[in-house]
């Protein structure tokens, strides 16, 4: 499958807007991705609903290709690398071994997310961990939006779709990138995750992504309604 990007700039830095759903800064060498939920499939399973198996060797192949195509030399989980403590299988913490050992020299920095902070991190991932705010540069990384931001932040959490009208026919909802004036909001880098619907206010940038490909969205074709709505208590 082919893979699109699109170049755009961010506080006056230059950052590539890649079709695999992840963010690359292209200065500092820096690939942002958020809201992996790796093990979700797994505890899901445990609780008896049937899902299908693979999300998290698919997830974590996209993921690889993404810092190879880009040469990145950081990597920045903004949140929820994993969904639970239900998922975090031994097989879990052995392939996320195993797959660390392949970038052995990128550094890794996870800034926790709700679903993280459930768990315990295995030491032999060798993540630099960060509860809270982290200031990179210009950005702001969190997890969640803030509401009150004093910087342009870049943060995950609410998992972003946008409703298309797809002029007569059946409506499309697409994972998207949300750029507000003082922040942006990453889509879902998870294959399994669910989509919370964004309302974008005049002013907003929105670009979606589908099978690889990346585009702008003329906020003509979204909802009429405006502004934020908080995200669904229990997908936080």
């Amino acid at each position: 499958m082919s893979m699109e990007c699109i170049l755009s700039t961010f506080q006056q830095h230059a950052v590539q807007i890649r079709g695999d759903r992840s963010l690359y800064w292209q200065r500092e060498r820096t690939l942002f991705v958020a809201d992996l939920h790796l093990g979700k499939d797994k505890a899901f399973r445990a609780q008896g609903i049937p899902v299908p198996t693979g999300a998290t060797k698919d997830d974590l192949e996209r993921l690889a290709d993404a810092l190879r195509a880009t040469h990145a030399e950081r990597l920045v989980i903004l949140g929820d690398l994993l969904h639970g403590p239900e998922g975090c299988s031994s097989e879990l913490i052995d392939t996320l071994r195993q797959w660390r050992r392949g970038f052995k020299a990128l550094l890794i920095t996870l800034v926790l997310g709700n679903h993280d902070r459930r768990v315990a991190i295995p030491t032999e991932w060798n993540l630099d961990l960060h509860d809270g705010t982290l200031d990179i540069g210009p950005y702001a990384c969190c997890h969640e939006p803030p509401t009150t931001p004093q910087r342009f932040y870049l943060a995950g959490h609410l998992h972003p779709v946008v409703q298309l009208d797809a002029r007569g026919r059946m409506r499309q909802r697409l994972r998207c990138l949300w750029v507000r004036p003082t922040g942006a909001v990453l889509p879902a880098f998870g294959s399994f995750t669910g989509g919370y619907r964004i309302r974008p206010s005049k002013g907003d940038q929105v670009w979606a992504f589908r099978d690889g490909q990346v585009a702008a969205v003329s906020l003509s074709r979204t909802s009429e309604e405006t502004g934020p709505r908080r995200k669904a208590e229990q997908h936080r």
